[in-house]
């Protein structure tokens, strides 16, 4: 599996407290933390039960004042009840692996457009025209950020993935100006195929999978003298018309059956 660019920066730091929350559970942070090489704090997993969780800065207490009262009745909504983005490290899972993409989703501060973060789906109120006042309560505030869903491709030819990101990334700039920059591992979360040592011939070259499990050396021991590719009545030049798959002279399977030599 493609090892995640957050993995990669070693800085290490300490704080005694009052300065991070975990952004999962707002619980007061205490301990190592690292940064990876976006500038996020991270926890350190001997702290948080072999997990590495995002820190988020704690939040200051909010003041009420005449003019936050009358903020509450122009827009109809209480402001707590709007969310300050949390950054999130998103995890592949099955289903993004079987279909082949996953899907993320950042926010962007309108009047300080430098600061991106990456954020969880629900903490977004993507609106087609940020004014949906009550669609948004409970979520990030959209009078403030900008918000939108990336495509991220993981899976297929190298080149493709590659290109494909790029190409979302460049669209992606008419509503997120600088997405470009702040993705910058165009590979990142990329799936790669693990191979079993079993499954790859002496060359390198992986057995193809539609070769069935008994497909091995026909010089071993367990195999009967004489039965190999090379005399299966399934063999077609160099390919297995059961198995629909090539295969080589010198290996064998359990469906071997003399043919004409």
């Amino acid at each position: 599996m493609y090892r995640p660019s957050y993995q990669k920066d070693k800085t290490v730091n300490f704080t005694y407290g009052n300065e991070f929350v975990l952004a999962s559970t707002l619980e007061d942070y205490v301990g190592i933390y690292t940064l990876d090489n976006r500038g996020r704090p991270l926890s350190d997993p001997t702290v948080t039960g072999g997990r590495v969780e995002v820190l988020t800065k704690k939040p200051l207490p909010m003041k009420t004042n005449t003019d936050t009262n009358l903020y509450y009745k122009i827009k109809r909504f209480k402001l707590q009840e709007r969310l300050h983005p949390s950054a999130y490290v998103p995890v592949v899972t099955k289903e993004d692996i079987n279909r082949g993409f996953m899907l993320r989703y950042v926010a962007q501060k309108k009047n300080e457009p430098n600061i991106i973060i990456e954020v969880q789906n629900e903490q977004t109120a993507i609106v087609p025209n940020d004014t949906s006042i009550f669609f948004a309560i409970g979520k990030i505030d959209p009078f403030i950020w900008r918000q939108t869903e990336i495509r991220w491709i993981i899976s297929g030819p190298f080149d493709e993935i590659i290109a494909n990101n790029r190409k979302t990334l460049s669209y992606t700039e008419q509503r997120i100006p600088g997405i470009s920059k702040f993705f910058t591992d165009l590979a990142e979360y990329v799936q790669v195929p693990v191979t079993r040592p079993d499954r790859i011939y002496t060359n390198g070259d992986p057995v193809p999978e539609q070769l069935p499990e008994s497909y091995q050396l026909h010089t071993k021991n367990t195999i009967p003298l004489g039965q190999a590719c090379a005399s299966c009545m399934f063999r077609f030049g160099n390919n297995c018309r059961k198995w629909n798959a090539p295969i080589r002279d010198t290996h064998w399977c359990g469906a071997w059956e003399l043919g004409n030599q």
